[in-house]
């Protein structure tokens, strides 16, 4: 029984690492994409909904900073894996400058 189990295991590993090594040349496009259309998604639902509630802003930010700066580094990180992920990583620069520029105003 514990082979069996030992060798599941082994397989969902193996399966893991080979999904991951197929999906990591896109992971700082998908960060970037997510950055972006986080604070649009935000603005969209909050014209859709008008009823009082707190507000999704502080969430957004959250995430669009959390996105960025994974973009900043898978970029940086996965360079030799697809020829896009330097001038996204370089991209994602200069976007969290935008944004921590933009959330230090918002905060004053």
């Amino acid at each position: 029984m514990l082979r069996k189990v030992d060798a599941a295991l082994a397989g969902l590993k193996h399966w893991c690492e080979r999904q991951a090594d197929r999906e990591a040349p896109y992971m700082p496009l998908t960060a970037i994409a997510s950055a972006a259309f986080c604070p649009i998604f935000t603005a969209i639902q909050e014209r859709i909904y008008s009823t009082p509630k707190d507000s999704s802003w502080p969430f957004c930010f959250f995430l669009t900073g959390l996105f960025l700066h994974l973009a900043v580094g898978w970029g940086f990180e996965y360079q030799a894996k697809w020829k896009y992920n330097r001038v996204i990583g370089e991209a994602a620069i200069i976007g969290c400058i935008a944004f921590w520029t933009g959330f230090v105003l918002y905060v004053q």
